[in-house]
């Protein structure tokens, strides 16, 4: 039973850790200019002969971008949880005990995470139902009486037009 404890704990650290050492790694030098280069390389193939603009991404591709990669490692963190909690339902029912208690463990860490990608979910559309785009609207030329009205007043209160 130590040894399946030990195991487990094992697993746990790695999965911590290992996610992020890759991200350090990403964030080095040697790499960052090899994704330069074949980012460079991808322009290349692209460009056909004659003339030829570059465009910078804009932000809104950015920004997309991040998301996807936001959610794409949620999800791997939520079907990570899953399947750990699932496992521990399965080693607990077949050696019974304390593992009960790991189990109840990946159990609350796996709705206390789904509890937060609720609430970021909520956070982020809640500014698209706050916020609404404005129409734009082209002012209107006055109608012909009511401009011979108001050139009636200005002329009533000693300015002339025209």
């Amino acid at each position: 039973m130590t040894r399946l404890f030990l195991a487990l704990l094992g697993v746990a650290w790695v999965g911590i850790f290992l996610p992020a050492a890759l991200r350090a790694r990403r964030r080095t030098p040697l790499p960052s200019a090899e994704g330069f280069k074949r980012k460079q390389a991808s322009l290349n193939a692209r460009s056909a002969p004659g003339r030829w603009v570059l465009v910078p991404q804009s932000g809104d591709g950015r920004v997309e971008a991040v998301r996807r990669r936001t959610q794409a490692h949620r999800r791997r963190m939520f079907v990570a949880l899953l399947l750990a909690s699932v496992l521990s339902a399965v080693v607990a029912a077949l050696r019974g005990g304390a593992l009960w208690e790991v189990h109840l463990a990946l159990d609350a860490c796996l709705g206390i995470y789904v509890a937060l990608l609720i609430d970021a979910r909520k956070r982020r559309s809640e500014p698209s139902k706050k916020v609404s785009q404005l129409q734009h609207r082209r002012p209107q030329a006055p109608p012909p009486e009511e401009e011979r009205v108001l050139d009636q007043a200005v002329g009533h209160f000693g300015g002339r037009r025209g």
